[in-house]
């Protein structure tokens, strides 16, 4: 137990500022919490937290696999109606687009979206069943929601975050003096630079 404290502690401190201790740190927040209370929502809130930003890493990953593809999606419809054509995304090696895309667009409607430093990104537009075989060209699997709609989510997902971090750090303030008591400890968060400076001159006198 005394160890996950210790850890919330030093978790709490990295979340508080320096006008936070400047303005004193309540000895009691006027709320009933007992510390494995405040453990448990404490940990709610970095599991929340540490959530929030793999989210947001993992929708960053697939904005930047859907830009070559500005925001070119299919018709929700196709795959259902037989009367429809499907479309399917393609990448290969520019040079294999720049050899085989007459072809290709002959035989599967297959069109250029746009081209990077290796690889050319096309489409293809075939009837429903249809065998495509296009050597050198790899399916890839996006979305069929734009890259505009993704970059939506992230910035609510980075809101989110942020008021989750600013609920951490008023938490922290609210009850780091608490989960210092509980620990036997007191002072652990210096006040000021001129305080830490002392602090460290006087062990160096004492050592000598």
């Amino acid at each position: 137990m005394n160890i996950l404290l210790q850890e919330m502690l030093d978790e709490m401190r990295s979340c508080i500022g320096k006008e936070d201790v400047k303005a004193g740190l309540p000895d009691d927040a006027g709320l009933t919490y007992n510390i494995e209370h405040i453990l448990v929502l404490w940990q709610r809130f970095q599991k929340d937290i540490a959530d929030l930003r793999l989210y947001i890493e993992r929708l960053d990953s697939e904005i930047q696999g859907r830009m070559p593809w500005g925001d070119v999606c299919a018709n929700a419809n196709e795959g259902f109606d037989k009367t429809l054509p499907v479309t399917q995304f393609w990448t290969a090696q520019r040079e294999y687009f720049e050899a085989n895309g007459e072809l290709w667009k002959q035989l599967y409607g297959a069109s250029l979206i746009s081209t990077g430093d290796f690889l050319a990104y096309f489409i293809t537009k075939t009837p429903i069943g249809t065998e495509i075989n296009m050597e050198g060209a790899e399916e890839a699997t996006v979305c069929p929601s734009p890259a505009s709609t993704l970059i939506m989510l992230q910035t609510r997902a980075r809101d989110s975050l942020k008021m989750q971090e600013l609920r951490r750090a008023d938490f922290a303030v609210a009850h780091y003096l608490e989960v210092e008591q509980a620990l036997g400890l007191s002072g652990t968060i210096p006040t000021n630079r001129r305080g830490r400076l002392t602090r460290k001159i006087m062990k160096l006198l004492k050592r000598s």
